[in-house]
């Protein structure tokens, strides 16, 4: 079920499109409004196009009182890329969410740091990623949450999951908490695995090649992140850069 204000930024979204920057900074200050934001880095226009890109997209937003701010960040075919976020819920009940999907393959490196600075009582923030890769690559996500003195009553979450396609790649997930009310509710998670043996032997036994086995289970495995994005029509073209991203990261 999700949060009733994550569910109005998504309704939201489809009236007032944020905009999209690559490779500067922008900050946004939303006193009792409701936004979303989705953006795509570095989309894979064919085999040669990702050897040279690199992006920095930097965000940092003040979510006032009944406020909410909903991020959601895909990075795929960067050579390297760099995602920053950083919430300050500065109003009672505000609600903040900043996650994505970090897809690498070959010698990319990716990396996303998100924060949640929680600076008043009762506000909610969610922290989700998701990482896949594969070859040699690299993809790293830092996260933390930080909840001041007076910001009681305080809901945060972080749940950082990482998936290997080769021993070779290597995933780096690191939440963090800093702390200085009593009465809050923080809950960091943060696994790294690969594709699940059973579930493949499962998929193949009802006759999907293996490549398109994979490529259901990587798709799966990031569709908490895609089923979040408004409106649909935006939601289905970050579907397909995955199943783009997840069929040439096979081996």
């Amino acid at each position: 079920m999700p949060h009733p204000h994550r569910a109005q930024a998504q309704q939201t979204h489809q009236r007032q499109q944020m905009p999209q920057l690559h490779g500067v900074a922008h900050t946004l200050y939303l006193p009792m409004v409701v936004r979303a934001q989705a953006a795509v880095l570095c989309p894979w226009l064919d085999p040669q196009d990702q050897i040279a890109r690199d992006t920095l997209d930097i965000k940092s937003a003040g979510v006032e009182s009944a406020a909410s701010f909903v991020s959601t960040a895909l990075v795929t075919g960067c050579r390297t890329a760099r995602v920053e976020a950083r919430l300050t819920l500065t109003g009672e009940g505000a609600f903040g969410e900043a996650g994505g999907a970090l897809l690498t393959r070959g010698g990319e490196k990716a990396d996303s740091a998100t924060v949640a600075d929680h600076a008043a009582p009762e506000g909610t923030s969610r922290q989700i990623w998701r990482a896949v890769a594969a070859d040699t690559s690299t993809a790293s996500i830092a996260s933390r949450a930080a909840v001041r003195r007076d910001a009681q009553k305080t809901d945060g979450e972080q749940s950082l999951r990482g998936l290997l396609l080769k021993r070779t790649a290597t995933v780096n997930l690191k939440p963090e908490l800093e702390i200085f009310a009593d009465d809050v509710r923080c809950t960091p998670g943060a696994t790294v695995g690969r594709l699940d043996d059973n579930a493949l032997f499962y998929l193949r036994s009802r006759g999907i090649p293996l490549g398109e086995s994979r490529t259901m289970l990587i798709d799966a495995f990031v569709r908490e992140i895609t089923d979040a994005i408004a409106p649909a029509s935006l939601r289905d073209h970050i579907a397909a850069l995955i199943e783009v991203a997840a069929r040439r990261s096979q081996p």
